[in-house]
């Protein structure tokens, strides 16, 4: 008896948050609570699939009496089960294969916290990734003299934006081949338009999700930009996930993610290894973005971890189509 009360306990601890993730996904509601939770959607695949696997050891418990409710229960989890794989496999899936001939750009996205951030290992990892393109959220000017110091200039002699003398509303770009036609875009953190070979980028950090109303105007002043100028490339710390309805208009309005074109999977970038959480979470929330248009391809992405800095880095290799 006292076996059974344990699992339905176990059931009831895993289906409620499983079915707020469900409805909150649902829901589309812009409240702030709400677009928290969406951010931890994935989960819900382990909450209703470990939440089945009670159920049916409750199925197949003997003695053959109330099997109804969990068999009801059973069904209704599965569909949630369903739901969430749906929403998860296109990152499992991958796209084409890049043409042949096609040049291949590796791009690089780093959000480094201000001074947090080890410039030099930064500098390392990007030389050891062979990038084209280099984009650094959160950039401050003591790490960009770090960067400096470890050869950043020799690696990507071109540079726009800006560095921020304190705090972290510094965002910057390095290339290795020109940086032209240089636009500011309308966010406070640091979002910047710019031509490099031929190529235009945008490098992006909208307001994070703790000021709702600031996330909402930036993710949709960004995406009116977009929908302007038709940016080849876009990357940065986008503070949304694919579940967030913000992000996925960038899908509508014809973009892909580069790792769930390159069917990588889930690549969560936040919090960095538990950074800022005494070392005790492991990344969560899939933040950090490359896009390109349709006719792209990508054929890899990877996270690499920075020390000092709360996100994992992204890098993507990426071909036009």
């Amino acid at each position: 008896m006292r076996w059974r009360v344990g699992l339905w306990a176990v059931v009831a601890l895993l289906a409620l948050p499983a079915v707020a993730l469900t409805a909150a996904r649902l829901s589309g509601s812009d409240d702030g609570l709400v677009i928290k939770a969406v951010s931890f959607t994935p989960a819900g695949v382990l909450l209703y699939a470990t939440c089945l696997l009670v159920l049916v050891a409750l199925l197949l418990r003997p003695g053959g009496r109330g099997r109804r409710a969990p068999a009801v229960l059973a069904v209704l989890v599965a569909a949630g089960l369903a739901t969430h794989v749906a929403w998860v496999a296109p990152w499992y899936v991958g796209g084409p294969a890049a043409a042949s001939g096609s040049t291949p750009l590796r791009v690089m996205s780093a959000n480094m916290l201000g001074d947090e951030g080890d410039g030099t290992a930064l500098v390392a990892a990007a030389a050891d990734a062979d990038v084209d393109v280099l984009a650094v959220q959160e950039m401050s000017k003591g790490t960009l003299a770090a960067m400096e110091r470890s050869g950043l200039t020799e690696l990507f002699p071109h540079r726009a934006g800006e560095a921020a003398a304190t705090g972290v509303r510094g965002t910057m770009v390095f290339a290795r081949e020109p940086i032209t036609d240089v636009e500011r875009l309308p966010t406070v953190m640091g979002s910047w338009s710019v031509e490099i070979g031929g190529l235009r980028i945008f490098v992006v950090h909208p307001a994070y999700p703790l000021h709702p109303e600031d996330w909402r105007v930036e993710l949709a002043a960004l995406l009116d930009a977009a929908e302007a100028t038709r940016p080849d490339l876009m990357l940065g710390d986008f503070n949304a996930t694919l579940d967030h309805g913000p992000m996925r208009a960038f899908l509508d309005a014809g973009y892909r993610d580069a790792a769930e074109l390159a069917g990588e999977g889930w690549q969560p970038t936040w919090p960095a290894d538990g950074a800022g959480i005494v070392g005790l979470v492991p990344p969560l929330v899939q933040i950090d973005h490359v896009l390109v248009p349709d006719g792209w391809t990508a054929a890899s992405t990877r996270t690499v971890h920075i020390p000092g800095a709360d996100h994992r880095a992204l890098v993507a290799e990426v071909s036009p189509g």
